[in-house]
């Protein structure tokens, strides 16, 4: 079986280059983990040149899921393997080493996974750890699944493998911004709804000449009674005071 021939090394590198480039025009922070990780895997796809579908397995605390794919059959893939509890998506990334199969060849190896594979017409599989040091309990892996009936190349695997390293690294940086952002807003909105809550509280205690703990028992009241959340509550109190008045609430 003849191997598809190596490309130059400096076509090499045009292609981690331009595989780089695609990871800095996410924005950090307002992009989700799944979203990236769709980025890395179709990345991984184009730094590929035979047929093949690509997916980005995520460790968390022992726990497999796929967090991207470039189709329904790397899920399927993955799937088979985490079901397993083995499989070379699983190994690489537990043990930070690129597991590559030629899967006629895979004799004893995961037979779960090579026989699932084989049925899908899939010849040869490529599993590279994308390590993320700065997250404990993280383990990433890219994983390639082969259509073509080719073997990969040197070429490609380096590629792939030296790309891993900036993917991993991305996707926790970006997990960890987009967290922050959400913790921030999060942060935001329970400051806007304890300004609200204190203003409303402010309007019972003067319509009702209550103390500021009974104003509070009154607008939860409300709120489990009308299963309404209470800063709706509050807000919407608010509202119709601002409304009858004419005027903005006070702060």
């Amino acid at each position: 079986m003849t191997t598809t021939p190596d490309p130059r090394p400096d076509q090499t590198d045009r292609d981690l280059t331009a595989a780089l480039a695609e990871l800095a025009r996410v924005e950090h922070g307002r992009t989700p983990l799944s979203e990236g990780a769709r980025v890395v895997a179709s990345t991984v796809r184009d730094l590929l040149a035979d047929t093949t579908e690509v997916s980005v397995t995520l460790l968390e605390k022992g726990r497999p899921r796929t967090v991207a794919a470039t189709g329904a059959l790397a899920v399927q893939l993955d799937e088979r393997q985490y079901a397993a509890r083995t499989g070379p998506c699983l190994d690489a990334a537990r043990s930070g080493r690129t597991v590559a199969l030629a899967l006629q060849e895979a004799t004893g190896a995961y037979p779960e996974f090579v026989r699932s594979a084989l049925d899908q017409h899939v010849s040869h599989s490529l599993s590279v750890p994308a390590p993320a040091p700065d997250r404990a309990g993280w383990r990433v892996a890219l994983n390639v699944y082969a259509l073509s009936g080719e073997p990969f190349s040197a070429a490609a695997r380096s590629g792939v493998e030296r790309f891993a390293p900036y993917a991993g690294t991305f996707l926790a940086n970006l997990d960890h911004h987009h967290a922050a952002v959400l913790l921030a807003e999060g942060l935001q909105q329970a400051m806007r709804s304890r300004a609200v809550i204190e203003q409303a509280k402010g309007v019972l205690m003067a319509r009702e000449h209550c103390s500021a703990e009974q104003a509070f028992e009154l607008l939860v009241h409300k709120s489990q009674r009308d299963n309404v959340k209470l800063r709706d509550v509050a807000q919407a109190l608010v509202e119709r005071v601002t409304r009858r008045e004419g005027t903005g609430p006070t702060a």
